[in-house]
């Protein structure tokens, strides 16, 4: 259950800076 969290975590991490970068 833990390592699949720490990949979502990792995986969201990812994701979020591009998802910032193209509303701003």
């Amino acid at each position: 259950a833990y390592t699949g969290v720490l990949n979502l975590i990792e995986f969201i991490g990812q994701f979020i800076p591009s998802f910032l970068y193209n509303n701003q």
